[in-house]
């Protein structure tokens, strides 16, 4: 018996010792076949763009792999979610964003570029953009993987061959569903490393010899010489915050307007042209989104939800539209936005609460109150005006205007 067990147990031990041995071997051999080749490297040298249009004195295509390479360096946390104004803060990001980013770094406006082109040529873009917002479309794979389509030149996913393969090149994987640049880092193959963002430790790798990775479905090569005139839009380096925004965007709030039925009374809303309040709202607003499936909230997003309450918040353009806002959804007390016919939950919804709750205090307080109570100060003394106040407020200064 006990002469049975040893020769069981000297069985595993031996098994044991051999799962380690090829366990180190293929550690090993993945170490090498996915490990960077400077000898492969060198012999595929960039060829440079002919065109440097941010006139840095370095060529395009280096722009692009600079770039890239910048935002893979930089790491930032994988986020997918929706901003106001499209682009979000410098420490997130997803795929797309190091898409943007490595165009940017060329001198190029990426999402201007995408939104003139859909603006120009909305049909082009149905089937990935069938309602173009420009806070989102450029952020969108199958959006970029259109524009690229149209303007740059497309080129072979063929990895065997890789002298097809250049740094700067863009490439889309799978069904629209990833986006990375191409590096000039190769492995001992030839095959070119992947600048990306899955939100994955290293963000420069041989994705393209990974035998689980998504597959290349599309190729492109930005080439500006071959590009109508019109296409091409600078990047000036600033973000549009909200201060440095366009006439029309969300940064051009004449007023906050806070919705809460019944604490509100019948009118439901009160304004406020209060610039405090009006940039803090502006920075909830464009706080990070998370895309949620399954259709819109319904009746319980916008209008009075269940139990006869409904609560939120938007910035309002002189002209009376929204511009961006905020709605309490009663069934999950989430507070969401809907752009595009998409619904996006906001990450930070204490906050929101919070913001929403002293607006409504002070609003209720100030406007539907001190009404019932008699004890209404003039319109030019309180923080918040009620909706017929402070629409004609807005009548007088247009009747204003020479």
């Amino acid at each position: 018996m006990a002469r049975g067990l040893r020769r069981v147990a000297t069985i595993a031990g031996a098994m044991f010792l051999v799962v380690l041995c090829v366990a180190a071997l293929l550690v090993a051999l993945g170490s090498w076949w996915f490990a960077p080749d400077a000898g492969a490297a060198a012999q595929y040298p960039l060829v440079p763009s002919a065109v440097d249009f941010d006139g840095d004195g370095v060529d395009d295509y280096t722009d692009l792999l600079d770039g890239a390479r910048a935002e893979a360096e930089a790491a930032p946390a994988y986020d997918f979610g929706y901003y106001e104004g499209g682009y979000p803060p410098e420490d997130r990001g997803a795929c797309t964003d190091t898409v943007w980013r490595a165009f940017a770094a060329a001198g190029y406006d990426l999402k201007a570029m995408v939104d003139a082109d859909i603006a120009r040529d909305p049909a082009a873009y149905a089937q990935v953009a069938p309602s173009p917002d420009p806070n989102i479309d450029f952020r969108r794979v199958g959006v970029l993987s259109a524009f690229l389509s149209r303007y740059a030149t497309g080129l072979s996913c063929d990895t065997s061959d890789a002298f097809l393969w250049q740094a700067g090149d863009i490439v889309i994987f799978g069904e629209d569903e990833h986006i990375g640049v191409v590096s000039d880092q190769r492995d001992a193959r030839g095959v070119p490393f992947i600048i990306h963002n899955m939100g994955q430790p290293f963000r420069e790798e041989d994705y393209l010899a990974y035998p689980w990775a998504m597959r290349p479905t599309a190729h492109y090569r930005f080439d500006a010489t071959k590009i109508p005139a019109s296409v091409p839009v600078a990047f000036d380096g600033a973000l549009p915050y909200r201060d440095q925004g366009e006439p029309g965007g969300a940064y051009d709030a004449a007023a906050l307007r806070v919705s809460c039925y019944p604490l509100l009374g019948p009118s439901g809303a009160a304004y406020t042209t209060d610039p405090g309040l009006i940039d803090e709202a502006w920075d909830l607003l464009s706080g990070p989104c998370s895309y949620e499936s399954g259709g819109s909230q319904g009746a319980q997003l916008g209008g009075h939800a269940a139990g006869g309450y409904s609560a939120g918040f938007s910035l309002v353009a002189a002209d009376g539209r929204t511009l961006a806002s905020a709605t309490l959804s009663t069934r999950d007390d989430a507070w969401y936005r809907e752009a595009g016919g998409a619904k996006f939950v906001y990450d930070d919804a204490n906050a929101i609460d919070e913001f929403a709750d002293g607006c409504i205090e002070q609003a209720r307080e100030e406007t539907y109150l001190a009404e019932s109570e008699g004890r209404m100060l003039p319109p030019g003394e309180r923080t918040w005006l009620t909706p017929e106040e402070y629409e004609g407020s807005v009548l007088e200064g247009a009747s204003a205007q020479p």
